[in-house]
């Protein structure tokens, strides 16, 4: 088990390459999965700055979340040297 704090896009590549999604550790309070998607033109040249990555969190609840809760998801920021951390949006 190998603790992650942070994604860069290096990390993402050869998940994106292979197609897999990563599945967190058992127990992990926020994001259970994590899907490398590609937002460049699949007809150009690959750029490795236009990783991203959607993270899941899948969770079997007999009541749905309060939004207090939700409206605080996020996941690990990207981490590129050289740039700025980008660090996702609110799911």
């Amino acid at each position: 088990n190998e603790t992650i704090d942070d994604l860069s896009p290096e990390f993402l590549m050869p998940y994106w390459c292979r197609g897999a999604a990563l599945v967190c550790a058992y127990g992990q309070a926020v994001i259970d999965v994590l899907i490398p998607t590609y937002s460049g033109d699949l007809d150009a040249p690959f750029e490795l700055d236009k990783l991203r990555v959607v993270a899941v969190q899948v969770k079997i609840k007999d009541d749905a979340a309060g939004t207090p809760r939700i409206s605080g998801l996020t996941c690990p920021p990207l981490r590129e040297e050289g740039k700025a951390d980008r660090k996702l949006e609110h799911l």
